[in-house]
C-alpha cells in the first residue's frame, strides 16, 4: 500500500531474487508494474514508522530522485500486518558493486578495461557524490556506507544505492536514525567516543566517501594502511583511523610510511589535499566539493595517454603526473 491506495497482489515464492540474514527479496508484478519486494524474516522487529515515512517521502515533490535507488515505495501487508515493502526493480546483471573497480581480485571480473581507466574511476566517484549530495540536501544520511550497497551500471555508470531502509532520514522535523555501520568506513570520532550508529549524521557519510574515493583511486588500499615506525595494539583499519596516522599526504609522517604499491603521488594536488584534510582531522569535503573537483579534472582535460602504451586504457594518467 502507498499513502493513497492499496493494491492486492500474489507473491510467488519461486520468484526470489536474493536472500539475506534479515529478509528475502522477490520480483513481483503489482498493477502491471514490476517491483522488487523485500519481505522481512522478523517483521515484528522492524521500525514501521520509519519505513512508512520513507514511502510517504517517495510521493513528495522534490524527492523524485529517491526512486532511482532501492527506496521503499509502498508497504507490503499480509492479513493486515506489515511484513515488507516494495521498491524499484533493477536488473542487477547490468550492475557491478563498486569494489569490482578497485579490489585487486574483483577487478578481474571487469572484462572491459575501459571501465577501470582512471577517467572512468573519476566519473564513478563524481556520480556517487551526485547521488549522495541529493540525499544530504534533504537531510538523508547513509550512515552504513559499504561497497556491497553501491552498484554501478557497467554501461551508463549510473550509481544505485541499495538497502535504503537503513538510512537515517528526516520527515516533518522527525529524525529516524540509521542503526548499522560497517567496518573500514567508521569515522574516527565514532571509535574514539564509542558512539552508536543512531547518533551519527552527515559527518559519518563524508568520512566514508573519502575512504571510498581513496580506495577507488588506490586499488583498494585503506587510507590508514602503511608501515608504522612503532607498532601499536590497533589491529583494524578503524582502530588505526582513530590514531590518525595517515601516510599519503603532502607532508611526510614520521610515524608511518606509505604502502609500497600506493598511487597517491600520481594524483592531482586537489585530490591529495582533500583526502589529507579529511584523514588528518582538519575538515571533510562535502559531496558537492568532490563533484566540483571531478568536474574540474574532466573540464580541463586532466588526463593524458601513456607514451609507451597509448592504446592501453589502464595506462591513462593524470596530466603532468607519473
Amino acid at each position: 500500500m502507498t499513502p493513497l491506495n492499496k493494491t492486492p497482489f500474489t507473491l510467488k515464492l519461486d520468484s526470489r531474487l536474493g536472500r539475506g540474514a534479515t529478509a528475502n527479496v522477490y520480483k513481483v508484478n503489482i498493477a502491471g508494474n514490476n517491483y522488487a519486494v523485500k519481505i522481512y524474516n522478523k517483521p515484528e522487529t522492524v521500525d514501521w514508522q520509519k519505513i512508512s515515512a520513507m514511502t510517504d517521502l517517495s510521493q513528495r515533490a522534490g524527492y523524485e530522485f529517491v526512486k532511482t535507488h532501492a527506496w521503499p515505495l509502498g508497504l507490503i501487508q499480509l492479513e493486515g500486518k506489515n511484513i515488507g515493502f516494495a521498491m524499484p526493480l533493477y536488473d542487477l546483471g547490468l550492475f557491478s558493486t563498486i569494489d569490482n573497480y578497485y579490489d585487486n581480485i574483483l577487478r578481474k571480473n571487469v572484462k572491459d578495461t575501459r571501465l577501470l581507466a582512471v577517467t572512468n574511476l573519476i566519473l564513478i566517484a563524481k556520480n556517487l557524490c551526485i547521488e549522495i549530495n541529493k540525499l544530504h540536501a534533504k537531510n538523508i544520511h547513509l550512515i552504513d556506507i559499504k561497497p556491497q550497497n553501491i552498484v554501478i551500471n557497467t554501461t551508463t555508470n549510473e550509481v544505485v544505492l541499495l538497502d535504503c531502509d537503513g538510512f537515517s532520514i528526516e520527515k516533518d522535523n522527525v529524525r529516524f536514525p540509521g542503526l548499522f555501520i560497517s567496518a573500514d568506513y567508521i569515522a574516527p570520532e565514532v571509535t574514539i567516543n564509542k558512539l552508536f550508529p543512531k547518533d551519527l549524521g552527515q559527518d559519518q557519510d563524508l568520512y566514508a566517501i573519502s575512504v571510498l574515493i581513496f580506495q577507488l583511486l588506490n586499488r583498494g588500499l585503506h587510507p590508514y594502511s602503511g608501515k608504522l615506525a612503532i607498532e601499536t595494539e590497533a589491529t583494524t583499519n578503524d582502530d588505526k583511523a582513530a590514531l590518525g596516522n595517515y601516510a599519503y599526504g603532502v607532508l611526510k609522517n614520521e610515524k608511518i610510511t606509505p604502502h609500497v604499491s600506493s598511487l597517491h603521488t600520481m594524483w592531482p594536488e586537489k585530490i591529495v589535499s582533500l583526502l589529507e584534510d579529511c584523514f588528518k582531522f582538519r575538515r571533510r569535503a562535502q559531496a558537492s566539493e568532490w563533484i566540483d573537483t571531478c568536474d574540474d579534472i574532466e573540464r580541463n582535460k586532466g588526463y593524458v595517454r601513456c607514451d609507451k602504451a597509448p592504446e592501453d586504457h589502464l595506462h591513462i594518467q593524470f596530466r603532468e603526473k607519473e
